[in-house]
This record gives C-alpha cells, structure tokens and sequence, in this order.
C-alpha cells in the first residue's frame, strides 16, 4: 500500500474514533469530520448552537505534505500526535506544525 494512502486511512481512522466517543452527546453541538484526500486536509470540528451561542470550533486539523503529516492544529486533551505514533506513523513522519520551527527541534517529533 503507498505510503500516503496508508496514512490517510489511518488519519480517517483516528478521527472517525474520536468522533465516536461523542455521537451519543443530546448536545445541539455536533461533532464533525471532514476529509479532502485529494488535497490531504482533514479536520474534526463542532458545530451547532449551545445557549443561544453559535458554536464553529476546529479542534484537529491534520495536513499532508509529501510523505508528512502536519498537525496545524490540536486542542485535544489526548493529543492527535500520540494517536498517530500509536497506530504505527513514525514520529520522524509528524510534524507539530502548531509550534515555530525552532520549539519543533525541541519534541519528539520532526522539525
């Protein structure tokens, strides 16, 4: 299997798990996944009205370039990254794309 198409399985994967965990919220906000393998993009997000408030909250956003995966954004308690490492991406494959490239030298994961 390419290489690429093995990590947005996996990327697809970690996110449709995490959306699991809140599919029987009554929340009126609900949470959402969008994946656009053409152009590598993939985000969890919440959306909806809570007390009046309209809610549009990205929580993950996941980008590939080439053969690495960009974590732009990550406001989980669980941490995307770990998930990644844990189903088998290397961390010289992820990159925590939230952090200026001097603090990346500093993880454990690419700069």
């Amino acid at each position: 299997m390419d290489k690429i198409i093995k990590y947005q399985k996996i990327i697809s994967d970690i996110l449709q798990t995490y959306k699991a965990r809140f599919e029987r919220s009554n929340n009126e906000v609900k949470p959402i996944i969008i994946i656009d393998k053409e152009q590598n993009q993939f985000q969890f997000l919440w959306k909806g009205w809570n007390r009046g408030q309209y809610v549009f909250s990205v929580s993950i956003h996941i980008s590939m370039n080439g053969e690495k995966i960009w974590v732009d954004r990550d406001i989980t308690e669980i941490g995307v990254a770990n998930l990644l490492v844990e189903a088998g991406i290397p961390n010289s494959d992820i990159v925590l794309g939230y952090f200026d490239p001097d603090h990346r030298k500093l993880t454990d994961f690419a700069a």
